[in-house]
């Protein structure tokens, strides 16, 4: 069911591009049969291809979840004691993913959960991640530079010498976090909650900390 549903949106949406099977496995360099079995429901596409998917579309990656309702707008579903966060259900889910070096840039995704992925060195720039979630993942050397990450939760990840130029990082909270060498230039971090963190080689430079909260472990 699950599976039909995706294979449902991305033929409609191809279907209004007035685009062939052909014609968008071309532009996703991959073969006309996999996107016939992506529309029959036999198979889905990797996290990489959901976001090409998306850019050719023109649309998010809410899109392909099964709380977007036909008018365009996503329903709000949060699970049980996770307020603000999407149903577990949620097919666009990043959690154990291997994804290191990966390109996230500009991408619009609230709410998606990152839960012990491989994310080393991916690029997150200008991305809208609001609500989203990363916990128990390895995010070294990523690039969130530009990113709106408002009301995110970083919790127990590996964030050493990632780089968070000009983010919005406005209610954001970050736990028992590795920030070592960790680059905060010209971010916002209204709202931010640092707990049980080791910021004694993070770097915060022309930084806004209005109402910020810090429970700094050194």
């Amino acid at each position: 069911m699950e599976m039909k549903m995706i294979g449902n949106k991305i033929s409609e949406a191809r279907k209004k591009l007035n685009k062939s099977q052909a014609e968008l496995a071309q532009q996703l360099f991959i073969s006309p049969q996999a996107v016939g079995k992506w529309e029959r429901g036999e198979s889905i596409p990797d996290l990489i291809t959901f976001n090409r998917l998306a850019k050719v579309f023109g649309v998010d990656l809410n899109y392909f979840s099964e709380d977007f309702a036909s008018d365009g707008e996503t329903k709000q579903t949060e699970s049980p004691g996770s307020p603000g966060l999407t149903d577990a259900h949620d097919l666009v889910s990043f959690s154990g993913s291997n994804l290191p070096d990966s390109d996230f840039s500009e991408i619009i995704a609230h709410k998606r959960k990152f839960k012990g992925s491989a994310l080393r060195g991916s690029n997150f720039s200008k991305a809208d991640l609001t609500g989203s979630s990363f916990i128990a993942s390895d995010l070294r050397e990523a690039n969130f530079d530009g990113a709106n990450l408002k009301d995110c939760v970083f919790a127990a990840v590996d964030l050493a010498d990632a780089s968070f130029n000009g983010t919005s990082l406005t209610g954001t909270e970050f736990s028992r976090s590795g920030l070592m060498g960790t680059r905060f230039i010209g971010a916002n971090l209204t709202g931010t909650k640092l707990g049980k963190t080791d910021l004694r080689t993070t770097l915060f430079e022309n930084c806004v900390f209005e109402g910020w909260i810090s429970n700094i472990q050194i």
